[in-house]
């Protein structure tokens, strides 16, 4: 049986940052269908890099810098059984949700 897993990050840092991190969601080892929310809470808008623009991610830009807000408005936006925020500076393993 796959398992849904959402993934909110909230960030205020440039989006390039994530990108080892997305790479190291989308790399995971078992059976997951994976939903990264990314929460970017900066008051100037700004173009996405390339390797956000896949459809199992989700961008959404808040102008204010509040990280309690931030993830509020990423739960809002799950409807996965399972559901985890990660930092935007840290990077997993290939079986961190086993």
């Amino acid at each position: 049986m796959k398992r849904n897993i959402d993934i909110i990050i909230c960030t205020n840092k440039k989006l390039v940052v994530l990108e080892k991190l997305i790479h190291q969601i989308f790399s995971q080892k078992g059976n997951f269908s994976i939903k990264v929310i990314i929460i970017h809470q900066s008051s100037s808008i700004i173009l996405l890099p390339n390797f956000l623009k896949d459809k199992n991610i989700i961008y959404k830009n808040i102008k204010k810098n509040n990280l309690s807000a931030a993830k509020n408005v990423g739960l809002k936006l799950t409807n996965s059984d399972h559901i985890t925020f990660l930092d935007d500076d840290v990077l997993i393993n290939n079986n961190y949700f086993l």
